[in-house]
């Protein structure tokens, strides 16, 4: 069965025994209270008990010239679970993060940067994609 928002504040309402009148809370109010409550305490704990719950992935064709990759907007706080490549069969492989400062150093791998994914220049990255797994809120 879908709920509303309308359902829950109406079963809010009634288990705080709110009278339907009252001031000091609008229905935009007592959702953003939900809501802070649900970021706050709710999603750590399953993410606490069942870590991989949240996790999603949104896979990017990797363009020559394009080096920036942008972190998926739903990504809870931005963070990134994990990276790979994966090849035209599906099969995924490990891409090695580098410290910025030692991407000079390096041919291979990626770094963050400005909320994006940046791939150190490398031509043999044309035959794969790029896939980003992430907590999505």
């Amino acid at each position: 069965m879908a709920s509303t928002t309308t359902e829950l504040l109406s079963k809010v309402k009634l288990w705080a025994t709110i009278p339907a009148n009252q001031p000091a809370f609008t229905d935009t109010q007592l959702l953003d209270l939900m809501t802070d409550e649900l970021q706050t305490n709710l999603v750590p704990m399953i993410m606490n008990f069942r870590e991989e719950f949240f996790v999603t992935s949104e896979d990017f064709t990797i363009a020559t010239g394009t080096t920036g990759y942008d972190i998926p907007t739903r990504a809870i706080g931005g963070v990134l679970r994990d990276i790979k490549l994966v090849n035209s069969q599906g099969d995924e492989s490990d891409m090695p993060r580098i410290s910025p400062e030692y991407t000079q150093q390096h041919n291979y791998g990626f770094y963050l940067e400005n909320n994006q994914v940046k791939l150190l220049e490398n031509d043999d990255y044309t035959d794969y994609s790029l896939r980003l797994y992430y907590y999505q809120r």
